[in-house]
């Protein structure tokens, strides 16, 4: 159930309208509104993120710090809530600011591109890896 109202309803930031879901109390089929609790779980995944972000950037020789600045790509399940890559774009600012964006397929981008790699492998690269 829960998943299903995170998928459904999760954002960063202002919500859309009140967040309503349907769930069993004492066996009753009951509306809660979830609205600030749903703000709350999602919005803390922004610190943990942003200190990652930050820390990966500051790694990176200064000459193309503004590059990456402005290629952060996300990817994954999470990376579809509303308002993440903003929330993360504002936390860019600090650093000069920079682009984050959402790969067109998400949730397979990282099959999809370990798909492409084993594509172009040779063919005795397989061989070993089904041996």
């Amino acid at each position: 159930m829960v998943r299903d109202w995170k998928e459904k309803f999760s954002f960063v930031g202002e919500p859309k309208g009140p967040v309503v879901v349907e769930a069993p109390v004492r066996g009753k089929p009951t509306s809660l509104e979830i609205t600030a609790e749903m703000k709350k779980a999602c919005e803390s995944l922004v610190g943990p993120l942003s200190e990652t972000m930050l820390d990966l950037l500051s790694r990176v020789d200064p000459e193309y710090q503004q590059r990456v600045r402005s290629n952060v790509v996300l990817a994954g399940g999470g990376s579809q809530i509303p308002g993440l890559a903003a929330a993360l774009e504002r936390t860019l600012e600090d650093v000069g600011g920079g682009k984050v964006r959402v790969v067109e397929d998400p949730v397979y981008a990282g099959a999809n591109g370990s798909l492409a790699i084993a594509a172009d492998a040779p063919e005795g690269d397989w061989e070993r890896l089904a041996g």
